[in-house]
């Protein structure tokens, strides 16, 4: 008999009448928009930045300084609110699809799975997730709950994405890539704004947000937002439900004190609704495990405040500090998580030749978490200390060449001392040509969980095997002894402008991955509970993997005419590991989650009388994974077609239409990650309408 698991909840519905008429409506709209190109108003209001603007946007998540994106040592995008504003989206998810080397999948209705260069799953545990430098990268299971990131996305600056380490500034758990969501300004948003809609699948969003100048040289923003997500449909589970939803409210609060001070605080509040459908053991009786759908809660408080002095143009720090308190209530346990960080950071020029940034910071993060049958923690209410310090110098040896030297030392609780040195170098040789390198060092650390953590995964009911065997329960222990993972990456890039109407943007990589996450079993132990004997089976957390990973992302950018702007990506991803002990494959779908080959092409197009029409094109690889339908192997690859169409009736309203997943109707693009189970989704076809009214 198969051992019952643990599982995870999973993915999409079928279309309906709804989702088919408007795929049908937004391709009528999209083809007739093609045959309009050349024409534009003259008094349209053409919002893309040019080739050239688009190589001065400025970027703070390489070097903790502002820097050119087109001068920069590293595989960094941006998505500009543009970009947003245009894609039609509501989550940031489903942003960061067409940034070349990112592979998202969603894995349900309310959770997806997001990661740069391999290594993804539902924690991918390699990517540091940022708002406004606020780390939202879960310290308690290690990974992005994506769906509790529920900024309305009209407050969003840019979205910076940087591919590969980012650990010298940002220190660790930045090792794959870094994301940091940066906010606008409060000023930036003194008008008042209405967003509404609804679709198939998304029942209900919308959004209400305002500011003004509350006093000289002072302004703020409050803005409140939120969504309903009907259930997909699984083929295996009668009766699946995975809908959910939330209510957000945020506000920020900018000052300019003088031409050398300014003062920002942001804040918000969350709170998600989530049905899963998870088989957590509940006891050592039948049916074992928890009713497999129940609704689960998470809320989210967070405020950040910074000062900025800036006393010259090669001078100037930041001070920061911030606190961010997390609640999940789930039906085997209750977490919650508590991180308060301070950080100083200054910049100066040191002679002619060098700018040297450094900075020192201090994270103390709270955890508890109610025990229970399924899970618990060895030491609760404990508080996990991290205090670092980096330095990093640029030095510019000639107009067209530099490097980029530094390193970040900290101590933390669990594996004491970590250094994660890097360095990078830029040559120049003409404005439209930039070749760029680096060699760094990034590590992540361990969670509280994979630390001190126990959860039953397992049972094997008595007699399965025989008369007189006694009932067998899966237990997977977390270790003091797991250490952090290593990763050693090697990277070149380049950039080129060719001519005012097309730029390439490619990089290559080869990473070495030590220490890395694996399962091992160890000796088991006869266990009474009640009056029932049990054999307990410890599956220990233990560094017993190791591998490399190499891969290539290139880009293109092209404005084929004043109102038409096509980009496309393609990134081939290998991932080799080594598995050395006899758990396996620790890490849940580090190796087959990951695609060899993904590409997309996007065209936005301006016409006349102020509409626009958008559409996406993405192909993703087979995923190598263990499919809970036996009649099937893994994912299989997939292309899918995204589309929106937006119109402005003036200055104060503007409405779109717009359709997801509209080739096919239905796919799947990723299974439950660590043990499986037996829920299966599919994800379909689906339209949507809104509208938005400005004062």
């Amino acid at each position: 008999m198969k051992p019952i698991i643990q599982t995870r909840s999973l993915l999409f519905g079928e279309s309906d009448w709804l989702s088919q008429r408007m795929s049908i409506l937004v391709g009528g709209l999209l083809l007739l928009s093609l045959s309009s190109v050349p024409a534009v108003s003259d008094d349209l209001d053409l919002t893309e930045l040019s080739l050239d603007e688009l190589a001065e946007i400025e970027v703070t998540s390489v070097s903790k300084k502002g820097e050119r994106l087109w001068q920069t040592a590293a595989a960094a995008h941006v998505i500009t609110q543009d970009d947003i504003r245009r894609s039609g989206h509501t989550s940031i998810p489903e942003l960061l699809r067409t940034v070349p080397g990112m592979h998202v999948a969603q894995i349900d209705a309310n959770s997806y799975a997001v990661s740069a260069r391999g290594f993804n799953g539902r924690f991918a545990t390699k990517m540091l997730v940022m708002v406004d430098g606020l780390s939202v990268y879960s310290p308690f299971f290690s990974g992005v709950f994506w769906e509790e990131i529920n900024l309305s996305l009209d407050t969003i600056e840019r979205i910076e994405v940087i591919r590969g380490p980012g650990a010298t500034v940002w220190g660790a758990n930045a090792v794959n890539g870094v994301v940091n969501i940066i906010t606008k300004h409060a000023e930036d948003s003194h008008r008042a704004r209405i967003e509404t809609g609804a679709g198939n699948d998304k029942i209900g969003f919308g959004s209400l947000g305002f500011g003004s100048e509350l006093l000289s040289n002072t302004y703020y923003r409050i803005d409140m937002n939120g969504q309903l997500h009907d259930s997909f449909n699984s083929p295996l589970q009668a009766g699946y439900n995975d809908e959910w939803g939330f209510a957000n409210g945020s506000f920020r609060l900018d000052r300019t004190h003088s031409a050398s001070n300014s003062l920002m605080m942001t804040g918000g509040y969350s709170r998600s609704s989530f049905h899963r459908n998870l088989q957590a053991i509940e006891s050592l009786t039948p049916p074992y495990t928890f009713a497999p759908q129940f609704e689960s809660y998470a809320n989210t408080a967070y405020l950040l405040g910074r000062w900025d002095h800036t006393s010259s143009t090669t001078s100037d720090f930041s001070v920061n500090a911030s606190i961010r308190n997390h609640e999940t209530e789930e039906i085997w346990t209750k977490i919650k998580t508590t991180q308060t960080d301070l950080e100083f950071r200054h910049r100066f020029a040191g002679g002619d030749r060098h700018e040297i940034v450094y900075g020192v910071g201090a994270r103390f993060i709270d955890v508890s978490a109610s025990p229970s049958f399924t899970f618990s923690l060895d030491r609760n209410d404990e508080t996990v200390e991290t205090f670092s310090a980096f330095v990093q110098d640029e030095i510019q040896f000639h107009e067209r060449f530099g490097i980029t030297v530094g390193t970040k030392l900290e101590h933390n609780s669990f594996t004491d001392f970590e250094w994660q040195p890097s360095f990078r170098f830029a040559w120049t040789p003409t404005e439209k040509q930039v070749y760029w390198g680096a060699v760094s060092r990034a590590v992540r650390t361990p969670s509280r969980v994979e630390n001190s953590g126990n959860m039953a995964v397992g049972v094997i009911p008595a007699d399965s095997f025989g008369p007189g065997q006694p009932t067998t329960l899966y237990v997977w222990e977390g270790q003091e002894s797991f250490e952090s993972e290593d990763l050693l990456a090697y990277e070149l890039g380049t950039r080129h402008r060719l001519g005012d109407w097309l730029s390439l943007d490619a990089a290559a990589y080869y990473n070495v991955y030590e220490n890395l996450g694996s399962l091992e079993f160890m000796d088991p132990e006869v266990t009474q509970a009640a009056a029932e004997t049990y054999v307990r089976l410890p599956l220990a957390q233990v560094n017993g993997n190791a591998g490399t990973s190499l891969g290539f992302e290139i880009a293109a950018d092209a404005h084929l005419h004043r109102s038409w702007r096509v980009r496309a990506g393609y990134t081939f991803t290998e991932l080799n590991l080594d598995f050395e002990f006899s758990g396996g494959d620790g890490l849940g779908n580090a190796s087959g989650g990951t695609p060899t080959h993904t590409g997309f092409v996007q065209s936005m197009v301006t016409l006349p009388k102020q509409w626009t029409a958008d559409w996406t094109l993405r192909y993703v690889d087979r995923l190598n994974l263990n499919n809970p339908d036996p009649s099937k192997d893994g994912v299989a690859s997939y292309v899918e077609l995204n589309a929106v169409v937006t119109h402005r009736f003036n200055s104060w309203l503007s409405m779109m239409i717009g359709g997801n997943n509209l080739l096919n109707e239905h796919h799947e693009e990723f299974y439950p990650e660590f043990f499986g189970g037996p829920s299966l989704t599919e994800i379909g076809r689906s339209g949507y309408v809104g509208a938005r009214l400005t004062f």
